[in-house]
């Protein structure tokens, strides 16, 4: 049988030539007679039981299926929520939590974090981190009104310096009158800008 076309050269509609045409095996179309789709008799499990009034409920609507659905309907999860006091609460310490979490975020800090890796970071960095150190460099730069205290230009990206350093004299690291407050390219020509690491 012949292609047919229209005017504009599009297949019409109807057109039985790639239906009735064999592949190489000679099978008529996309798929045996005979066969079946892959999911063909497998049951979906819909059924759960509200965990608010203990009913079973079908998930299933509009042939969509739910898999995170807990509740038959809104009253009930509203129900579940005045419950609780609309919040969970912490599996260690007890404290209310977000819906989503299972612990608090004291809880789930340091040992009791699943990325925990024994406390692998360098001291250097867990130093600056810290927030006595972030506390330090603010109260250097206010202090020297946010300029540069070499070249005094104000409005450039600045750093805190220490004048005596970091790393030899770790008793004066948060003391505001080591502190300096220097522009980058006077930071780097400093004596000791990244001489020593801890």
């Amino acid at each position: 049988m012949p292609i047919v076309r229209d005017i504009k050269g599009r297949f019409v509609k109807g057109n039985s030539y790639w239906l009735n045409r064999k592949d190489k095996k000679g099978n008529k179309g996309s798929f045996k007679t005979g066969n079946k789709p892959w999911n063909f008799g497998k049951k979906i499990d819909t059924i759960r039981v509200c965990e608010n009034c203990n009913k079973e409920f079908d998930t299933r609507k509009n042939n969509q299926v739910k898999s995170k659905q807990r509740f038959c309907s809104h009253k009930c999860s509203a129900e579940y929520k005045h419950k609780n006091n609309n919040q969970p609460l912490c599996l260690i310490c007890g404290k209310k939590i977000k819906w989503e979490s299972v612990y608090c975020r004291d809880c789930y800090k340091n040992e009791n974090h699943h990325w925990w890796k024994g406390g692998i970071t360098p001291k250097n960095i867990e130093i600056r981190a810290s927030k006595k150190y972030k506390k330090w460099r603010e109260v250097v730069f206010e202090r020297d009104n946010y300029t540069c205290q070499k070249c005094k230009k104000k409005g450039m990206p600045i750093q805190a310096h220490h004048v005596k350093s970091f790393a030899k004299y770790p008793e004066l690291r948060f003391v505001v009158s080591n502190g300096l407050t220097l522009c980058i390219k006077c930071h780097k020509k400093t004596n000791n800008y990244l001489k020593c690491s801890l």
